[in-house]
């Protein structure tokens, strides 16, 4: 229920939960190319498989806001975790999922892109020349039970002022009681960062506007079922980059579930 279903996510999302032999990729596709629907937008990819500049954009529009709140910092009187975790909630509105995790257009490429469109077109006074510079969107990879910190949690790198002796970059992560939980750098688990996310890893998660990234060349793992779950994170806008000549093959391609169980439990 997050998005409506008279809107174009909805739409799309009908056609994709279609069961019935009459299911067309052509139409589900026109869903997200039309431009009856103001919240859903197909771009193709730039010659080469790069990045259009109307993508490029887009990517910068979607995060510059929480850079922007955490570079004016709290307003007059606001706690730091509070103001924390209002920052938290902003960089939660977009979120970049790829289908690949490698490749120019899949996670890593799209983070490292991403880092560098948001310094050069982002607002004043962000840089990333220091590992752990301010803002930088951290995905935990790996559990650490000693820490209370799972594989798939999403901080931020932020300079926390009160309840230190001196000020310290440290990661906020939200919590439980509507706060934040702080993690010194030092004492992170395997983590990367995460301006861009699998499609797999986003299951679960929603967010105001999702931009789904689909690769320049064909590949197995795109299914219908996997477009389907990287359009409906997004509640209120979503954008999708990639060619159609590969949209509409995909949407045709449902995900064959057969595991070879049955035929090795009957002997066949």
């Amino acid at each position: 229920h997050r998005f409506s279903d008279s809107s174009g996510i909805g739409h799309f999302a009908r056609a994709c939960l279609d069961g019935s032999e009459g299911f067309d990729p052509a139409r589900a596709a026109d869903i997200l190319a039309s431009e009856q629907y103001n919240d859903v937008r197909l771009i193709s990819h730039a010659p080469g498989g790069r990045l259009r500049s109307e993508t490029e954009a887009a990517i910068v529009s979607g995060y510059t806001p929480y850079l922007e709140m955490l570079l004016a910092g709290p307003q007059a009187g606001e706690p730091e975790r509070v103001f924390h975790r209002r920052v938290l909630q902003s960089f939660d509105t977009f979120r970049v999922l790829c289908a690949h995790r490698r490749g120019e257009l899949g996670v890593e490429g799209i983070n490292e892109s991403a880092a560098r469109l948001l310094e050069a077109r982002g607002p004043e006074g962000f840089s990333t020349h220091t590992p752990y510079y301010l803002g930088r969107p951290i995905l935990v990879r790996a559990n650490d039970y000693a820490i209370d910190r799972r594989n798939g949690d999403i901080g931020l790198v932020v300079t926390r002022r009160e309840g230190v002796a001196r000020p310290q970059r440290q990661v906020c992560f939200p919590s439980a009681d509507g706060g934040v939980d702080y993690l010194t750098t030092a004492r992170l688990p395997e983590h990367q960062t995460v301006y861009a996310m699998t499609i797999h890893s986003s299951q679960g998660s929603e967010f105001t506007h999702a931009m789904v990234v689909l690769p320049a060349q064909p590949s197995p793992i795109l299914t219908r079922e996997l477009i389907y779950t990287g359009v409906t994170r997004a509640a209120r806008q979503m954008t999708l980059i990639g060619d159609r000549t590969l949209l509409e093959p995909a949407l045709a391609t449902p995900v064959k579930r057969a595991s070879g169980l049955r035929a090795k439990v009957w002997g066949h």
